[in-house]
């Protein structure tokens, strides 16, 4: 692959997502450049591992794959739309930067979608994600916080890789504020619980002392 062709595939993402109206994921700890095209909106981070399956593992939130392949390759990107029949579909994406990554669903297609609504949620959950990551206090520490966010199966909590690395169920390995599925809560608060862990990111900056990932509607 020359260099012109890693060029090629991650500007077909960019301009796909553009087409769509929809603000571009944080590739965090992936160089934009080494992400490939798997299939039709499907891109994902090229590595030795191989990739996980757009519909079993990421369309069916299977948060236990996604938790294996990241103890077992670490740094990743993938992000794909996939799903069946009229209605079910999906906007999926796992990305990772440091010590966090997210795996994150959104409804996304389908006869009864209201897409301008489904813009504001997945563009202001990108939008929280650029500025998590762009707050790490320690960018280069190893990968322990998993966010899982899906809004329509119910999953909305951070998981402590430590934790579950250890042996320990994946219910033991939620933090305890958010150790149970919760349809109610939107991902602001998911983002704010993960705020409140010592240490792992920077203050707003000092012109923006009441600012909080909540405030992004």
């Amino acid at each position: 692959m020359t260099f012109d062709d890693r060029e090629v595939e991650p500007m077909e993402m960019l301009a796909t997502l553009a087409s769509a109206g929809l603000v571009v994921p944080p590739t965090g700890d992936t160089d934009l450049r080494d992400i490939t095209k798997i299939g039709p909106w499907n891109w994902a981070s090229t590595d030795r591992i191989g990739h996980l399956d757009a519909g079993d593992d990421l369309y069916m939130f299977h948060v236990k794959a996604v938790l294996d392949r990241l103890l077992e390759g670490g740094a990743m990107f993938d992000l794909c739309h996939a799903g069946h029949g009229m209605n079910s579909y999906g906007l999926n994406l796992v990305t990772t930067s440091g010590p966090i990554a997210a795996f994150i669903q959104h409804g996304w297609g389908g006869v009864y979608m209201d897409p301008l609504r489904q813009r504001f949620r997945i563009n202001a959950t990108y939008s929280r994600l650029h500025e998590l990551f762009g707050r790490i206090a320690e960018p280069d520490a190893p990968l322990r916080w998993v966010l899982l966010y899906s809004e329509f199966r119910g999953v909305c909590g951070v998981v402590d890789l430590v934790k579950y690395a250890s042996g320990r169920s994946l219910d033991e390995a939620y933090l305890p504020s958010l150790s149970e599925p919760a349809m109610d809560r939107d991902d602001a608060s998911l983002f704010e619980d993960l705020a409140t862990q010592p240490g792992l990111l920077n203050p707003p900056f000092s012109g923006e002392p009441a600012w909080r990932f909540s405030e992004v509607h």
